[in-house]
């Protein structure tokens, strides 16, 4: 290259330069308008609208019949584990399985507690319906049927039984019922709520 040459190619060099800082500065811009853009508004954000049903029911809501299905669980020993720690109950016939199969047992055999927490409404959707309306829950009731043993897989729901009508509230009957594997009835029990009426207007 000549001499004469290189001031020409230092010109073209820095106008190279030049236009890859000028491009690189509007990528930069057009990359900052996108992250702007996609940046959610969070002042729009309400805890109150945070729900997990938004239409909220009252009594007059219910209807005889409908029923709401609950989780299957099996029965696992960790689920004996948990249901040990949180009750208390530290008799072998519940945590040791020499002891049970000593008595003619196949398994742990789950306390009667340990099944009826299955049903509690909370597993399912019923409480997300009424967050505005209930205002207690006023009685349960059980009968355990049928043993239920470690590895047994459960099958709880609640059903509408009977509405009864108050002045401002009323009291919505759950009979609840927990099915095993083999289909047969294990427990079967009820639960009542009190709910308010709809408001007039």
């Amino acid at each position: 290259m000549d001499a004469q040459d290189k001031p020409a190619q230092a010109e073209l060099n820095g106008l190279s330069h030049s236009s890859r800082r000028g491009s690189d500065r509007r990528l930069a811009r057009k990359s900052q308008r996108k992250s702007q853009e996609k940046e959610p508004d969070m002042t729009d954000f309400d805890p109150a609208r945070h729900r997990m049903i938004s239409a909220q029911r009252w009594f007059e809501d219910f209807v005889v019949g409908e029923r709401f299905v609950l989780p299957s669980r099996t029965q696992t020993t960790a689920v004996f584990a948990a249901f040990q720690t949180a009750s208390g109950d530290t008799h072998p016939v519940h945590y040791d399985v020499e002891y049970c199969r000593a008595r003619g047992m196949p398994h742990l055999l789950a306390h009667g507690f340990q099944t009826l927490i299955h049903t509690a409404p909370g597993a399912g959707l019923f409480p997300f319906m009424v967050e505005e309306s209930l205002v207690g829950f006023l009685e349960q009731s059980s009968r355990f049927l049928k043993p239920v043993y470690a590895d047994d897989t459960i099958y709880p729901a609640l059903e509408v039984t009977e509405l009864v009508p108050g002045r401002t509230t009323g009291v919505v009957t759950l009979t609840s019922t927990v099915f095993n594997q083999r289909k047969e009835l294990v427990l079967e029990g009820t639960q009542k709520f009190l709910i308010r009426r709809r408001p007039a207007g």
